[in-house]
């Protein structure tokens, strides 16, 4: 890892839980608003989901030490 990446890694972590949070917020409301279209409101469900899952990874990381991978984690490495 380059010199200060390692510094960068936690900002970066948060900004991408935050970010995923405000979508999660915004497809909340969207399906408390109420979506006609069922195919669309399935969609917007499904993302939810996907979005979840994404925050608790995050979140997970951020309590695991710094270094120790998951097997998610070597996944994303190797781009999969």
């Amino acid at each position: 890892m380059p010199a200060g990446a390692q510094g960068r890694d936690p900002y970066e972590r948060n900004r991408q839980l935050s970010s995923v949070q405000t979508e999660i917020r915004k497809y909340k409301e969207a399906l408390k608003q109420g979506i006609p279209d069922p195919r669309a409101r399935t969609r917007e469900v499904e993302r939810l989901e996907v979005l979840s899952r994404d925050a608790e990874n995050l979140e997970a990381r951020d309590q695991r030490p710094a270094g120790q991978l998951s097997a998610v984690d070597g996944l994303t490495a190797q781009g999969l």
